[in-house]
């Protein structure tokens, strides 16, 4: 799986003209999606601490930048799964993607919620 995520970024980045290296970015990544296959490791909280990881470096900004947005969608991960398994989800969709918009400068509380 790493090397066809590696591969993936590496188009991304070599087509966006971007910075990022993609060897990093899906190793980030694929911490991520492990994580929250893990008992004991996949909270929101845990994976959502992961996940900025990953973002920072693709987006090329300060993790700190990416860190509400990237616990979003870890909450919304968690949710979507509980709704899939039968299970209550919090049933909230958010109607912009909010890593990039937090990345841009953009605050996650000003996301519209459908």
């Amino acid at each position: 799986m790493l090397p066809d995520l590696i591969a993936a970024y590496t188009i991304e980045r070599d087509w966006l003209h971007a910075g990022f290296d993609p060897v990093a970015v899906a190793r980030a990544e694929l911490a991520w999606w492990v994580a929250r296959r893990v008992p004991g490791q996949n909270s929101a909280e845990q994976v959502g601490a992961l996940i900025p990881d990953e973002n920072a470096l693709l987006y090329e900004v300060p993790r700190d930048r990416v860190l509400e947005a990237s616990t979003v969608r870890a909450r919304r991960q968690i949710a979507r799964r509980r709704r899939r398994a039968g299970g209550l989800g919090d049933g909230v969709r958010l109607a912009a993607p909010v890593v990039s918009r937090a990345a841009r400068g953009g605050a996650v509380s000003d996301l519209p919620l459908i």
